[in-house]
C-alpha cells in the first residue's frame, strides 16, 4: 500500500510528479507518481545515490531496463522511461495494483483449486515471454510475481542477464539469487540456462500451494544444503500440478522440463511422461535437522552485497533454550510501566518504545535493572519504522560488554540481518549473515532472540528471527565480558543532513537466564 513521502524524498522527478512511497530495498526506493501525459500511476524507482556511484552498478542498471524493455508488457511492469545517465538514476514503470504473491498467501493463506493453478499457468506464460527475450530472470520467488487484477506479473529484472551474456553466470565461487528459490546447478558456479527459471518456477508454485517454499531450512546453511541434496518437501501440493512441480524441482537441469513443455502440460493436460522422475520417485517426506552442511561451506554469496556464509559442521541445536528467573521487569515496552528510560534515549508509543538516531546519535538505550549471568536470553520485537535518508539502515538487540567489545544482532532495511562485533579499538566485525530478501522489513516486527553463553576464553552467541535459527559465532578473540543488555537504531550511512535520522519500534522485550 502506498505511504506518504518522507523527509528528503523527491516531489519530483523529471517530468513526473510524485505523490507517495510504495517501497524501499537494498537498490533504491519505489516511490508512486503521475505520468503528465494522460495522469495514469506509475511507479518511479529511484537508485540509491551511493550505488549510483559506482560504475559497475551503473551498468548492472543498464542491463536491467535494457532487458525488462525486451519483455511483453502484458507479463511484467511495462518500462515506460528511464534516467540512465545523469543522477539521480531512475527507472519509470506501468503501476501494477496488487499485492505480492508472498503478502497475499502471508495474509490470506495458500491458493486453492483454480486460483493456484492460474498462477502455475500466469508465471509460466510469464517465463516464456522472458525467455524469448533472451534473459533469464534468475531471482524468480513470491515478492518477485505481483498478483494484478489481469493476472500475475512477474518483476523485478534486477539481476538478470542475457543467456548469451559473455561473462558467463557468475564469478568463481558466487552466485545470485535467494537461498529457497535458486537453482542447485547455479549454487555448483554451473552455467546459466532457463533451467534455473523452471526450478524456480516448482519452489514458487509450491509456496504459493503452502505457504513454504520447497527445501526450507531452520537457517540459510540448511535451506542450501536442502535445495543441493535432499528432495523437496511438497505435502499440501497434489492434483495435476504435482508431477510437474516434481519435475521441475530435479536436480539435474537436463531433466526438466522445459517452459513450453510446462505450459503444454498445464493447459492441456497433465503429462506425467514429461521428463523422468527424480531418482527415488516423488521423495515427499517431513524436515529433518540436518548436522552437516558439506556443500556449502566454500560458498560465498553476493546479495545485494557479499554475504559470507561459514562451514557449520556440527549444527548447533536450533531450539531457542529454555528460560530460567527473569533478569529485568517483565513489561511490554508499550507504557512507561515497562522502566526504560524514555528521558534519556526514547518514547512510547503506539509500536512500542521508538529510538531515532541520527548522524551525531548512535540511538541506543540500555535495559533497565539487570543482573549480570554467563548465560542469558535477551529478545525483543522490532520493527523498522522509517529513515529520512538514502541507504540501508539497521536496528536490534545490543549486548554491551566491558572494556567497549560489544556484539549486537541487526535487522537492516534491506531485509537481511546481521551478527556483528565491535572491538575495544573501535573495529567493526560481521561475524555471521543472513542475506538481503529474507524478510519484509516494512511490513511488521520481527521477533529476535539471542542466547549468549560466556564460558573461560570462549563467547558463544545463537540468534533466531521469528522462532527460526538464523545465526550464530563462537568468539576466542576478546571474548565477551558479562555486561548489560540494550536496543539500537543505527543509521550507518543513511543520513547525510543535519536534520536526517532513522527510527526503529521496539516491544515485548525479555531478557532470562538460560537453562
Amino acid at each position: 500500500m502506498p505511504s506518504p513521502l518522507r523527509p528528503g524524498d523527491p516531489e519530483r522527478l523529471g517530468p513526473y510528479r510524485l505523490t507517495a512511497r510504495l517501497g524501499q530495498g537494498g537498490m533504491g526506493t519505489v516511490l508512486l507518481g503521475e505520468d503528465p501525459s494522460d495522469g495514469r500511476r506509475v511507479a518511479v524507482k529511484v537508485v540509491n545515490p551511493e550505488l549510483a556511484g559506482d560504475e559497475a552498478f551503473r551498468e548492472r542498471f543498464r542491463r536491467e531496463v535494457t532487458a525488462a524493455r525486451r519483455v511483453s508488457r502484458f507479463c511484467t511492469a511495462a518500462v515506460l522511461d528511464a534516467e540512465l545517465d545523469r543522477d539521480p538514476l531512475y527507472v519509470v514503470t506501468e503501476f501494477v495494483d496488487g499485492p505480492t504473491l508472498f503478502r497475499a498467501v502471508r495474509d490470506g493463506g495458500p491458493l486453492r483449486g483454480g486460483d493456484l493453478e492460474g498462477l502455475a499457468v500466469g508465471v509460466a506464460t510469464a517465463l516464456s515471454a522472458i525467455h524469448a527475450a533472451g534473459i533469464v530472470h534468475r531471482d524468480l520467488k513470491p515478492s518477485n510475481v505481483l498478483l494484478s487484477p489481469t493476472g500475475p506479473r512477474v518483476i523485478d529484472f534486477g539481476i538478470a542477464r542475457p543467456v548469451e551474456s559473455p561473462d558467463g553466470p557468475t564469478t568463481t565461487g558466487r552466485f545470485v539469487g535467494t537461498p529457497a528459490y535458486i537453482a542447485p546447478e547455479l549454487m555448483r558456479d554451473g552455467p546459466l540456462t532457463p533451467a534455473a527459471d523452471v526450478f524456480a518456477w516448482g519452489c514458487v508454485v509450491t509456496f504459493a500451494a503452502t505457504g513454504s517454499p520447497p527445501f526450507a531450512g531452520r537457517n540459510v546453511h540448511e535451506t542450501l544444503y536442502r535445495v543441493a541434496h535432499e528432495p523437496p518437501v511438497l505435502d499440501g501440493l497434489d492434483g495435476p500440478l504435482l508431477p510437474l512441480v516434481e519435475a521441475a524441482l530435479d536436480k539435474d537441469p537436463a531433466r526438466r522440463p522445459s517452459v513450453p513443455d510446462l505450459l503444454a502440460a498445464l493447459i492441456n493436460a497433465p503429462a506425467p511422461t514429461l521428463v523422468a522422475e527424480p531418482e527415488g520417485g516423488r521423495g515427499r517426506r517431513p524436515p529433518k535437522r540436518i548436522t552437516a552442511v558439506a556443500l556449502v561451506g566454500a560458498l560465498v554469496l553476493s546479495l545485494g552485497g557479499a554475504a559470507g556464509w561459514r562451514l557449520l559442521g556440527d549444527a548447533p541445536d536450533p531450539r531457542v533454550p529454555r528460560l530460567g528467573a527473569a533478569l529485568v521487569p517483565d513489561g511490554s515496552l508499550a507504557d512507561r510501566r515497562s522502566g526504560w528510560d524514555e528521558d534519556e534515549c526514547g518514547t512510547y508509543g503506539g509500536h512500542g518504545f521508538a529510538i531515532q538516531s541520527d548522524r551525531d546519535d548512535p540511538g541506543y538505550c540500555v535495559a533497565p535493572n539487570e543482573t549480570a549471568s554467563s548465560h542469558f536470553v535477551a529478545g525483543a520485537r522490532v520493527r523498522l519504522g522509517h529513515a529520512s535518508g538514502r541507504g540501508p539502515w539497521q536496528a536490534g538487540v545490543l549486548l554491551l560488554g566491558t572494556d567497549d567489545r560489544d556484539y549486537a544482532v541487526l535487522l537492516r532495511s534491506d531485509g537481511s540481518a546481521r551478527l556483528v562485533k565491535e572491538t575495544a579499538e573501535g573495529e567493526t566485525h560481521v561475524l555471521d549473515t543472513v542475506p538481503a530478501g529474507s524478510y519484509e522489513p516494512v511490513s511488521g516486527s520481527v521477533r529476535v532472540q539471542v542466547e549468549v553463553r560466556v564460558t573461560a576464553g570462549r563467547t558463544s552467541l545463537r540468534a533466531w528471527l521469528d522462532g527460526d535459527y538464523a545465526l550464530d559465532a563462537d568468539d576466542e578473540d576478546q571474548p565477551f565480558t558479562t555486561g548489560r543488555t540494550g536496543l539500537v537504531a543505527d543509521p550507518l550511512n543513511t543520513v547525510s543532513a543535519k536534520d536526517d535520522f532513522v527510527e526503529a519500534w521496539f516491544s515485548a522485550f525479555t531478557l532470562n537466564r538460560a537453562r
